[in-house]
């Protein structure tokens, strides 16, 4: 009886070193599984990128070494979420460019990435083509740009919208092109510290009582001379 009760003791302990070594090996090879997968199987999904190409996105999201930190100057804010076993859904929130020119595209007049870096989208942006040689001019323009680019985005946003290019030329004149109507906004004599937030904001409200009061659209004008050194009265070419 002893003997038998001895055999069934160490078959019994046999057993359960056996499911012992078995659930530790099952439980490491779960651990390493999951490793493998965080670094290397996951299918990213990645949504609220409109300029920042979505390859780029899951390059950042999976910390691979080919990733360009420059799009990070386009990036306010990056979630990643776990969406199933297999996937994770990446929740980006850019900072929009508001122009490009020649060299660079533009987050601020002060921040920027080389226009060589691929965006989408990117003719959706208003181009700055400005006749200035003088870096430092250059640079002062471009601020002077992006407040004009900003009152019309905040106030006149469907004239925004269909903002194409803002071109300083040998004449010295700042023009805009919006859906193919050219406008003569100001003539800058010296320099664009010149020009005032209020006075700008004076000339947009100008062009929109304007085309209220004569019932036209943007698109049915070819040009319009805003200067006031003809006293305040609009000047207007229609489209034939």
């Amino acid at each position: 009886m002893f003997k038998k009760l001895a055999n069934y003791s160490i078959k019994f302990l046999g057993l359960l070193t056996l499911f012992f070594v078995a659930f530790f090996l099952v439980k490491d090879f779960i651990i390493y599984s999951k490793k493998e997968r965080n670094n290397n199987e996951f299918n990213f999904i990645v949504f609220g990128n409109k300029f920042i190409p979505t390859e780029t996105i899951k390059l950042k999201a999976s910390n691979n070494n080919s990733y360009d930190n420059t799009y990070d100057l386009l990036i306010n804010d990056l979630k990643i979420v776990s969406g199933s076993e297999n996937q994770k859904i990446v929740i980006v929130e850019e900072k929009s460019p508001i122009f490009f020119d020649h060299k660079k595209i533009y987050i601020t007049h002060n921040q920027s990435i080389d226009n060589d870096k691929y965006l989408n989208n990117i003719d959706e942006l208003p181009y700055v083509n400005l006749d200035i040689n003088d870096e430092l001019k250059y640079d002062a323009a471009l601020k002077k740009i992006e407040m004009i680019i900003g009152e019309l985005n905040s106030d006149h946003n469907n004239l925004y919208k269909e903002l194409e290019l803002i071109e300083y030329d040998q004449n010295k004149f700042l023009k805009l092109k919006i859906n193919s109507c050219n406008i003569k906004l100001i003539k800058i004599d010296n320099n664009f510290a010149s020009i005032m937030r209020n006075d700008i904001k004076d000339k947009f409200k100008s062009l929109e009582f304007f085309m209220n009061k004569e019932n036209k659209e943007i698109t049915e004008i070819s040009e319009i001379d805003l200067r006031w050194n003809n006293e305040g009265y609009i000047i207007w070419e229609d489209k034939f």
